[in-house]
């Protein structure tokens, strides 16, 4: 991780944090140390933060979630968090939006208003607390998802007359919507990759990270309680130039 912002380094460690993997995965993939793997842990636990609200921290506002002292809500103008849950749902609101709204209200004698870090941090707890669901804001070239569709097409063979099974191969631009579709008489690790291959190229290059969800091809699925990702596969996506960040287990909303 040499060169690079604390601020970036915290946001890497977060996000590997926040995408399922244990803090002795993150020290090993950042080659960082196990405190500052851990003091982020703590500050995800205890703020519910989000990613998207993360990238938008600054390296000051990181480092008062990391230091700051538990306060007492009563001592600031809260607002009514259920009712920015919903707001958050809707086209075009983000949580710096909101903050903004917040910030113009006028503080009674002996409140303060949040700060933006802390905002989104309560924010964050409360739709945690409650179940809500915001938004996922993505990012231009930043992802693709890829997978095995659930649902498979047949071809006739001339013949005999007999169904041949035909699995489609997905990948997806989340940010624009753009997507590759290939049928394959089978799903085996070496047409999957084939598959990567006529996708990067029908994209016009690969993303910074791809993430497949959990199927047999992408992800070792031996171990139990880590993630282990398929060598074969994580050694061609690095050679294309991407990172592999598997989708996490039993979360559908991610």
């Amino acid at each position: 991780m040499e060169g690079e912002t604390i601020a970036v380094k915290r946001k890497r460690i977060a996000s590997l944090l926040q995408d399922g993997f244990s803090q002795n995965d993150v020290v090993r993939m950042l080659d960082c140390s196990k405190r500052d793997v851990s003091a982020m842990a703590k500050m995800l636990r205890e703020t519910g933060i989000s990613q998207e609200a993360l990238a938008n921290l600054t390296e000051g506002d990181i480092r008062q979630l990391l230091t700051q002292e538990v306060e007492r809500d009563d001592d600031y103008v809260q607002p009514d968090w259920e009712y920015l849950a919903k707001e958050l749902s809707h086209p075009h609101v983000t949580r710096k939006l909101l903050w903004l709204s917040y910030g113009n209200t006028t503080a009674p004698e002996g409140k303060s208003l949040y700060q933006y870090s802390q905002f989104c941090a309560r924010l964050a707890r409360h739709m945690t607390i409650s179940g809500a669901s915001a938004r996922i804001i993505h990012s231009p070239g930043r992802s693709c998802y890829v997978d095995w569709a659930g649902a498979t097409l047949a071809v006739r063979e001339r013949i005999l007359g007999k169904d041949i099974t035909v699995y489609l191969f997905v990948a997806c631009l989340p940010y624009s919507g753009y997507f590759y579709v290939e049928g394959f008489f089978d799903m085996t690790q070496r047409l999957w990759i084939t598959a990567h291959i006529n996708a990067f190229e029908f994209f016009g290059g690969i993303t910074r990270v791809v993430t497949p969800d959990r199927c047999a091809t992408a992800i070792d699925r031996t171990p139990i309680y880590v993630t282990q990702i398929n060598e074969v596969y994580n050694e061609f996506i690095e050679y294309m130039g991407g990172a592999v960040l598997p989708a996490r287990s039993d979360k559908p909303k991610d």
